[in-house]
Formats: structure tokens, C-alpha cells, sequence
């Protein structure tokens, strides 16, 4: 009995370190996911007007900011270069990041729940799969959205400089892109480390009384 006892503490323990592990990442991961989302740092580029006056445009998904020598902020419906063929597209890309970022949120709360019934000694079935569902729903709509507006971007930027061969516009470091993109790959690798985890449960349990006591199986206790 002593020795079960130990062997079940010392599942518990790992359990529990390797879940801890995972909500600090998906907390960064959260955080990075909103912070690229709230950022006007989407499309980012340099040029020189027609009058000949240097300007910076950093567009988000919500606003803008212009600057010459003081910097204006704008709603994102006033930017010019979004056409009308492109607004449905574009609110596409804002519908997703939206819905990334909210399962991004959940994330590290539903792991917290996780490592609770773990070290309680309950079910955690609906735990593991609620984490798993939303570390890759949000990995995967993140990484999405980031990679259809970055190519976007280039494309566009591609074709301006050969319709404009004198154009001096440049672009910038698309920040907001970056940190999304960070967020959603974190949060793949939390997914990957949740599956891992739940796929070698048993074989680190060593039977069924194991798993009960470590709250592995779909018996609540």
C-alpha cells in the first residue's frame, strides 16, 4: 500500500509540473495573441506623398495610425486602401482573429481547472479535452489568419512596386503579425504536449487503479 500510495504521489506530481508548465505558456500565449490583436501593426510601410512630405501608416484590425511629424489615430473603416471588394475579405480575417484570441483567453483558465481535479484526484476527461480543443483552436486559427494576410500584404505590396516602379514605399516589420503568429505556435505546442501527455497516461499509470487515483479515468470519484 505504501508503495501505490508513493507511486500515485509522485504521478500526481509529474502531472501536475508538466500542466503548470503548460499554463505558463499559454498564458504567454494568450498574452502575446491579444497584444498582436489590439496592435495596429497588420500592415506596416514608409513612403513620400505627392507632396513630397515622409510618412509612416501602421493599419490594425480595429485602427490606424498615421504619422508626418505628429501621428493621427483613425478608425480602421477610414483607411483608404481597403477597397470594397477587399472589406468582405478583410472582415473575414478580423471574424478569426477574434475567435483565436478568445479560445487563446480560455486557455491557461481551463488548464488551471485541469490541474486542479488532477491534484483533487478527479475525473479529468472533460478537462484534457476542453484544453486540447482550445489550445489548437486557437494555434490553428492564429496561425492562419496570420499567414493568409501576411501573404496578402506581399502580394499587394509586390504588385504596387512594379505598377509604381518609382515608388519609394517601403514595408515596415509587421509587428502584430509577429505576435500573433508566436501566440498561435505556442499554443500548437501546448496541444502537441496535452496529447503526448494523455496518449502515454496509461502506460505511466500501470493499470486502472493507477489511473483512478491520478483522476485518468471516466470515473468520477
Amino acid at each position: 500500500m505504501d508503495y501505490e500510495r508513493d507511486r500515485v504521489i509522485r504521478l500526481i506530481a509529474k502531472n501536475t509540473n508538466i500542466l503548470v508548465g503548460l499554463f505558463i505558456v499559454t498564458l504567454i500565449a494568450g498574452i502575446l495573441q491579444a497584444a498582436g490583436y489590439a496592435t495596429p501593426g497588420w500592415l506596416v510601410f514608409t513612403g513620400t506623398s505627392d507632396a513630397n512630405i515622409t510618412f509612416s501608416a501602421s493599419i490594425g484590425l480595429w485602427y490606424q495610425r498615421f504619422c508626418t511629424e505628429e501621428c493621427e489615430i483613425g478608425y480602421i473603416s477610414s483607411a483608404v486602401i481597403w477597397s470594397k471588394e477587399d472589406r468582405k475579405t478583410f472582415d473575414t480575417y478580423k471574424l478569426i482573429a477574434t475567435v483565436a484570441v478568445v479560445f487563446s483567453i480560455f486557455c491557461p483558465i481551463v488548464i488551471l481547472v485541469y490541474i486542479r481535479r488532477v491534484r483533487l484526484q478527479r475525473d479529468i476527461t472533460s478537462q484534457a479535452f476542453a484544453s486540447m480543443l482550445a489550445t489548437i483552436g486557437s494555434g490553428v486559427l492564429a496561425l492562419v489568419v496570420v499567414g493568409k494576410i501576411a501573404s496578402d500584404v506581399h502580394k499587394a505590396y509586390d504588385n504596387w512596386v512594379k505598377t509604381e516602379k518609382d515608388t519609394d514605399f517601403k514595408l515596415g516589420l509587421l509587428y502584430s503579425e509577429l505576435l500573433m503568429g508566436l501566440g498561435g505556435a505556442l499554443n500548437c505546442l501546448a496541444f502537441i504536449v496535452l496529447c503526448v501527455q494523455i496518449l502515454f497516461r496509461k502506460k505511466d499509470t500501470g493499470g486502472s487503479g493507477g489511473e483512478e487515483s491520478v483522476g485518468m479515468t471516466a470515473d468520477s470519484k
